[in-house]
């Protein structure tokens, strides 16, 4: 807890006075909660007073959970209110996708999904954008898939922006290629 000057139970800067943190037999955080002087939830400024985590056979998240002002599932300040990601066998993510405190399916930015490829020296060389079924979408910047190639130093040497259609798109700030 924090205290003031006095031995009274304060807020810091971050705007809570005790940070709650649970672990598993693995020693991983699977849950935290942020708590006012008064016990209650406090709303950090990325708009959550809790998280919980699931956590797959290779340490990796697989599950986020947020929870508001009010110590519900509830949005963070991008948004998320649930977030489930997918590895394939490196551990590199594959998949994230988003839902609502129900559990339906949410975009973010447009994005309900977002796949994601790579190339043999493990840089992101593909996003694709997917909806709440799983088929191509664009999202709010005006692409549904970015490609990327790099360089033996791992440097991003080029990017391009299709639409669903697979045709180039100009998107917001960015050019097609």
């Amino acid at each position: 807890s924090v205290l003031d000057a006095e031995g009274n139970r304060a807020t810091n800067s971050a705007g809570w006075c005790e940070h709650r943190t649970q672990y598993n037999d693995k020693k991983q955080k699977i849950a935290e909660r942020y708590l006012d002087p008064d016990g209650n939830p406090a709303l950090l400024s990325n708009n959550y007073s809790g998280i919980d985590r699931e956590f797959d056979e290779n340490g990796k998240v697989v599950k986020e959970t947020y929870y508001d002002a009010s110590g519900e599932v509830g949005p963070n300040k991008d948004g998320m209110v649930i977030v489930e990601r997918a590895y394939h066998e490196a551990g590199q993510q594959v998949r994230i996708a988003y839902f609502d405190a129900s559990g339906a399916p949410m975009a973010i930015n447009g994005v309900c999904q977002m796949a994601q490829g790579y190339d043999e020296a493990g840089n992101v060389n593909l996003e694709i954008v997917l909806d709440a079924e799983g088929n191509r979408a664009t999202n709010s910047a005006g692409w549904c898939e970015h490609r990327m190639t790099y360089d033996e130093a791992k440097q991003r040497i080029s990017e391009s922006y299709f639409g669903v259609d697979g045709d180039p798109v100009l998107c917001r700030r960015r050019y097609a290629a």
